[in-house]
C-alpha cells in the first residue's frame, strides 16, 4: 500500500490534484469538441466529436463528484469517482494507444494516462484513510449480540448497557 500521493503529497492533497486534473481535462475536451464543430469539421469527426462531449461531460461529473467527497468526508462518492475516472481512462488509453504512432501529440497523451493511472492508486489510498476515518466516529455505538440472550451496546465511553440496546 502506498504511503502518500506519487510518494509527495499527502492523500487529501492528491485527491485534490485529481479532482482539478479531472474538471480540467472535461472542460478541455467539450472545448476541443465545440472547436472542431466551429472549424467546420462536424461532418468529418461527427462521431468522435460526440464521444468527445460525452467524455467531457462525464470527466466533469467525476471531478466534482471528488470534489464533493473531499468536501464531506465520504469514501462512497470516491469509489463512485474510481469507477468513472477508471472507465474514461481506459477508453483514452486505449485510443491514444492505437493512434501513438500517427500524432506525436498521442504520446503526450498516453504519457498523462499512465499518471492518472498512477494517480488512481493514491486515490484509493485516499478512500482508505476515509473510511478508516469514518469507521471510528467517537460518539458511534457498537452494537453486539450477547451468549445470554440479548443485545448489548458499547457506549463511547467503554460501558456496556444491555437495557439500552437497540
Amino acid at each position: 500500500m502506498v504511503k502518500k500521493f506519487c510518494f509527495i503529497f499527502g492523500f487529501r492533497n492528491g485527491a485534490v490534484i485529481m479532482s482539478l486534473v479531472s474538471l480540467l481535462t472535461g472542460v478541455a475536451l467539450i472545448l476541443d469538441c465545440i472547436m472542431n464543430i466551429d472549424k467546420g469539421n462536424a461532418k468529418k469527426y461527427n462521431s468522435f466529436i460526440v464521444v468527445g462531449i460525452f467524455m467531457g461531460i462525464t470527466s466533469l461529473t467525476a471531478g466534482g463528484i471528488l470534489s464533493i467527497a473531499i468536501l464531506k468526508a465520504k469514501e462512497k462518492f470516491i469509489l463512485l469517482y474510481m469507477l468513472l475516472e477508471s472507465v474514461l481512462l481506459l477508453i483514452v488509453t486505449i485510443y491514444a494507444g492505437m493512434f501513438v504512432f500517427t500524432n506525436a501529440a498521442f504520446l503526450l497523451v498516453l504519457i498523462v494516462c499512465g499518471l492518472m493511472w498512477f494517480g488512481i492508486v493514491g486515490i484509493y489510498g485516499f478512500y482508505t484513510e476515509i473510511a478508516q476515518y469514518n469507521s471510528s466516529i467517537p460518539g458511534a455505538y457498537e452494537v453486539s449480540y450477547s451468549d445470554q440472550g440479548g443485545y448489548m451496546t458499547a457506549t463511547p465511553s467503554g460501558q456496556i448497557d444491555d437495557i439500552t440496546a437497540v
